[in-house]
């Protein structure tokens, strides 16, 4: 896939890490980088969620770690899945340079390389969006969590209604439609695999597609 591809590449994955900016601004950047800012609104809702104890959590693609470092002291433990060997080497800096344990793993979303029910929150933000495969990720982090799943990325109002969930031949969404995502969430609730779910906004003004969070209780 042409998005993996990239990845691999070490200077784009600096320049994201320089375009996220400090790894402590999350807090303090209401007039700083405006793709931080349109970040900020995930990271405090996880952050929230980390209130009721001290739980493990899992990021899905957290590419040079900044919610990882920045929920740390929230957290039982931090872990991460990351698809580019290039993006765990900058996590990994960011860690071991100020003495701090992160465990990092290579793998897919598409297939999470953990047992059912590992991790208390699971967080994925601005992965699918470009590699697509939203629901088949979306149930990968139900599958490994315990508690609370955080998601968001693509639209989930601009889509088609009519659209499957992910395409024949391999071809995979980039967005998922809400109405559609609602009913397979309330099946789940029906049989028990899910309590609830919500939707938060993330604001975002120079974005034509709107977008918002997924929480998700698990239990």
């Amino acid at each position: 896939m042409k998005q993996n591809k990239v990845w691999k590449k070490k200077e784009k994955c600096l320049t994201l890490q320089n375009k996220f900016g400090n790894y402590d601004d999350f807090e303090k950047n209401e007039s700083g980088n405006p793709i931080i800012k349109n970040r900020q609104c995930v990271y405090f809702i996880v952050k929230e969620l980390l209130k009721g104890g001290k739980y493990t959590l899992l990021e899905v693609g957290p590419g040079p770690g900044h919610f990882l470092w920045a929920l740390k002291d929230f957290a039982k433990t931090v872990s991460g899945l990351e698809y580019s060997n290039e993006m765990i080497t900058l996590c990994k800096e960011q860690f071991s340079k100020n003495n701090r344990q992160v465990t990092l793993t290579q793998g897919t979303c598409f297939n999470l390389p953990y047992e059912d029910n590992t991790f208390d929150i699971s967080l994925q933000c601005d992965v699918t969006r470009h590699i697509g495969g939203c629901w088949t990720s979306i149930k990968e982090q139900i599958r490994v969590t315990k508690k609370y799943v955080v998601y968001s990325g693509p639209s989930f109002e601009n889509w088609g209604v009519d659209e499957p969930f992910e395409k024949e031949m391999g071809k995979l969404l980039f967005g998922i439609n809400s109405d559609r995502l609602n009913l397979e969430l309330d099946k789940m609730k029906d049989i028990g695999i899910i309590k609830d779910y919500y939707y938060k906004d993330r604001p975002n003004k120079k974005d034509i597609i709107k977008r918002k969070i997924l929480v998700i209780e698990v239990e």
